[in-house]
């Protein structure tokens, strides 16, 4: 974060986030494949929620994170949003659901 690799907003997104509830966060840059936007400092994984570990389910603090997550608008509103469910309904493409991402939420952006 200190040297700048990581995008603003995501940064913004996280003191937001920090607000609210507490995370942890299991990825931002360096463990995923070259050309996604993690390795581009635009995308983090949450795999906890004010101590709750994400397990996929609808109800709990990691499925009020993603829904929080789902309503924003403006500046902060990703362009990835995946959670093991679709956390805004599958009129909106940004969010959607993915079984390997049942123990984590992640949140990007494009650029």
């Amino acid at each position: 974060l200190r040297a700048g690799g990581i995008d603003p907003r995501l940064v913004s997104t996280l003191a937001w986030i920090g607000r609210h509830h507490s995370v942890v966060i299991t990825a931002l840059r360096a463990d995923h494949h070259p050309g996604t936007n993690h390795e581009a400092g635009r995308a983090m994984d949450i795999g906890a929620v004010d101590g709750e570990i994400c397990q996929g389910g609808r109800s709990g603090a990691c499925a009020e994170l993603v829904r929080d997550l789902a309503a924003m608008e403006g500046a902060l509103r990703s362009t990835e949003l995946i959670y093991c469910w679709d956390p805004d309904g599958p009129g909106d493409p940004r969010g959607f659901a993915r079984a390997d991402h049942c123990d984590h939420i992640h949140w990007g952006l494009d650029a």
